[in-house]
């Protein structure tokens, strides 16, 4: 873990201290949003995020490579048309750069596609700050692309200092919403996470020819690994607080009078046990003792006198692995529900206790 993120922090998937408080001022901020009734608009952010997460190594490459093409029609255009444009060509150009390369993946590769939305949702949340320049396309800050340069926010400075004072006045007004659309798009993924959490119990995505010991070393010395554990930890903290509640040793809407507490009210469900929280502690039980077990496994398998054959502990790691991601979708799935239940948008069954609403 680091202060704050870096290019290279990013690409090693290192969780910044900075990226997770400001986690916690996004989950703040929804939250008195929705305390005071902006339940749609919460909804909406909730059932968006996925689909902002479906990214790629390919349609990043493909929506760098569109949106350079794109770049240089612009700059064929007569300087003063180009500037005037600067601000529509820039939000609508990469609001369809984004849509259309990620549309194309989806097609060509839908399970690839969807198995990165763990990892994205990890990136941005918990890797990704504000020492990280927003971004018109995803990578265009680390390409190597040079018809991009000037527009890279990391480059904003240089880019002025070519253009003449009226050009400056009409570049900055033009250019600076386009990034502050892509900011506020980084933190509204923060403040789904109320809703998308449990997608830090799914177990990274293992490569073919990855060894036993690197796909333990991922779950026992990651960062990753280290976030999962303290969310299960959180979890199960809540989950005792939860039976206190159940059991009517504390009034929970008199503890926390108010909008927050008729929301706490929504989520915790404190005269029920949905069958969505028994497979949250499950999965945050999992977790903590995949996460011991694999530190052991680690130490074992580095061995060179240790005998013991790897093939238990690899089928023990793979059914696990099945189990923790089966719960995790369905837990965050119910979460969601919940909110589109309680956003109004449509006439819904509730949950209750029930495995799935329409039982």
């Amino acid at each position: 873990m680091r202060l704050h993120s870096t290019p290279g922090s990013i690409r090693q998937s290192e969780v910044s201290i900075l990226a997770v408080i400001e986690t916690i001022l996004a989950i703040g901020g929804t939250v008195v949003l929705i305390s005071f009734g902006y339940w749609r608009h919460f909804w909406i952010m909730v059932l968006v995020t996925p689909l902002l997460l479906l990214r790629t190594e390919r349609s990043q490459s493909l929506g760098l490579s569109a949106f350079a093409r794109g770049f240089n029609l612009w700059l064929q255009l007569p300087p003063t048309v180009a500037v005037i444009l600067t601000l529509p060509l820039l939000i609508l150009g990469s609001l369809v750069v984004k849509i259309a390369s990620t549309v194309r993946t989806v097609v060509a590769a839908p399970i690839d596609s969807l198995t990165e939305i763990p990892k994205n949702w990890f990136l941005q949340v918990l890797c990704v700050d504000s020492f990280h320049p927003p971004e018109l396309v995803p990578g265009i800050e680390s390409s190597p692309d040079k018809t991009l340069d000037e527009l890279k926010i990391s480059n904003l400075r240089l880019t002025l200092s070519g253009l003449t004072w009226p050009a400056t006045i009409l570049f900055i007004p033009s250019v600076l919403p386009a990034y502050a659309l892509s900011f506020t798009y980084r933190m509204t993924l923060k403040g789904t996470s109320i809703v998308w959490a449990p997608l830090l119990w799914i177990v990274p995505k293992f490569k073919p020819n990855d060894s036993l010991v690197v796909r333990l070393k991922r779950i026992n010395k990651s960062s990753r690994g280290r976030c999962t554990l303290v969310l299960s930890a959180f979890v199960i903290v809540g989950f005792l607080a939860k039976l206190l509640i159940y059991n009517g040793a504390i009034a929970l809407s008199a503890a926390v009078p108010g909008p927050f507490g008729k929301l706490l009210v929504d989520y915790i469900a404190p005269t029920t046990l949905p069958l969505w929280q028994i497979a949250s502690i499950l999965n945050s039980i999992l977790a903590i003792v995949l996460f011991l077990w694999s530190g052991d496994e680690i130490i074992r398998l580095e061995d060179q006198t240790s005998q013991r054959s790897s093939s238990f502990p690899d089928y023990w790691l793979r059914s696990t692995t099945v189990i923790r991601n089966l719960l995790s979708v369905y837990t965050s799935t119910c979460l969601a529900y919940l909110t589109l239940v309680r956003s109004q948008v449509i006439h819904l069954p509730p949950l209750d206790e029930k495995l799935f609403p329409w039982q």
